[in-house]
């Protein structure tokens, strides 16, 4: 059984596929007729391939973030809605632990008890009967 032929490609060669295919190895390797693996190498083994890469990837991550913001101007509320819980965090956006914990019903019983005894004047009229659980 033969070898098969190495195939050897200039850097230049390498950057235009990587530009071409989104920075993507594989579809890159396949275009270039070498084996993503082989390509993989020759890429960490290389600054410029690497630079060249990450600058694709970086391109690719903005026109996606501007697309998204787009859509937020557009008044998309997915997109916006995922934007607040995103990125909106600082500003009482997004998951909150009180409102995404699953909490029994005796342990909702328990903390009202326990803050009627800070606020007494917010559950003054109240007694245990009121604060237990229905099941």
């Amino acid at each position: 059984m033969a070898v098969p032929k190495r195939i050897d490609r200039s850097d230049k060669e390498i950057q235009a596929a990587l530009e071409r295919f989104g920075g993507i190895v594989g579809f890159a390797a396949r275009h270039l007729g070498m084996s993503p693996r082989t390509l993989s190498r020759r890429i960490d083994k290389n600054p410029d391939l690497q630079l060249t890469q990450f600058h694709i990837m970086e391109g690719i991550t903005d026109d996606a973030l501007g697309a998204v913001i787009r859509r937020v101007h557009a008044g998309d509320s997915k997109v916006c809605f995922w934007w607040l819980k995103r990125f909106g965090a600082e500003r009482g956006y997004g998951c909150h632990r009180a409102a995404c914990e699953v909490v029994e019903p005796a342990e909702v019983a328990r903390r009202l008890r326990e803050f009627a005894k800070i606020c007494p004047e917010i559950f003054g009229d109240c007694d245990d009967a009121d604060v237990s659980p229905a099941l």
